[in-house]
């Protein structure tokens, strides 16, 4: 018995064409669910799934704890870098 062929076998498309559309999916049964792609990984969500970061918009929240971590991370080393610039001074 041949395999049944499905939409996904004829339309190759990435993963921002993907989120795009199943938004004009949502608009054409008239249901306002808007689908975004999390500016850093790509992924399509949901936009009440995303977290709307004021410096890069609409992130996923695995993504949003990544970016957590990082800015922590930077703000250690920015902190031990000018606790070094003090210790030069200081000898």
């Amino acid at each position: 018995m041949p395999k049944k062929k499905t939409l996904g076998d004829t339309i190759f498309m990435d993963k921002e064409g993907f989120a795009s559309l199943l938004d004009q999916a949502a608009k054409l049964r008239k249901k306002k669910i808007p689908w975004h792609n999390c500016n850093i990984c790509g992924e399509p969500y949901m936009e009440a799934e995303l977290i709307d970061d004021e410096d890069i918009g609409f992130i996923c929240e695995v993504c949003a704890k990544s970016k957590k971590e990082l800015d922590r991370e930077q703000e250690e080393i920015e902190m031990m870098r000018r606790e070094a610039k003090v210790e030069e001074r200081l000898d």
